[in-house]
């Protein structure tokens, strides 16, 4: 696919989810996203047919949205769920989604 073209994909599919949802402030998906680097799950997804994008290799979310969602609309559950980190030893993202809760109150 034409690096043009899946620049477009990429940012219409990423407005898509995250229109379908609500975000997290931007520096906590910065620092979601961060997490999600060092990971060993991290890697290679295919974010649409023939648009292959960094992202989480187990749930298959890419790197541009998911982080920066707390809520979005799941394909495969059909409905809103929350944004949370699919790594089997459990929620990565909890400590930093904790830190920007206490933040808030």
């Amino acid at each position: 696919m034409a690096s043009s073209l899946k620049r477009f994909v990429l940012k219409t599919l990423s407005k898509v989810v995250r229109e379908s949802g609500t975000l997290v402030p931007k520096d906590q998906g910065d620092a979601r996203v961060k997490i999600c680097h060092g990971c060993d799950r991290f890697g290679k997804v295919l974010a649409e047919v023939g648009l292959e994008t960094e992202g989480c290799t187990i749930c298959r979310c890419p790197s541009v949205t998911k982080p920066y969602m707390e809520t979005y609309w799941s394909l495969t559950k059909g409905k809103i769920v929350k944004a949370v980190c699919p790594h089997e030893d459990g929620n990565l993202w909890a400590e930093v989604d904790k830190q920007f809760l206490e933040k808030l109150n």
